[in-house]
């Protein structure tokens, strides 16, 4: 398993591309960042922050299913 940094941003750039927020930033620092749980309570927490922005799944959207072609599919292309 990646350690308190490396698990942290991992888990980060896997929706955004900005640096940590700052509750991330505290739970690596404080040694939150070490269990599947742990993973799990900040992955859930940042994916119901509206306020987040996690502009990589919907890149995985575009690159894997052809997200951008749906409309065209949707109205009989």
């Amino acid at each position: 398993m990646l350690q308190d940094w490396e698990l942290g941003n991992a888990l980060n750039r896997a929706l955004c591309y900005i640096k940590p927020d700052v509750q991330l930033r505290e739970a690596i620092v404080t040694g939150n960042m070490r269990s599947r749980e742990d993973v799990k309570r900040e992955l859930s927490r940042m994916l119901a922050d509206d306020s987040i922005r996690k502009p990589r799944i919907l890149q995985f959207f575009r690159e894997y299913f052809d997200y951008d072609l749906a409309a065209g599919y949707l109205q009989g292309r």
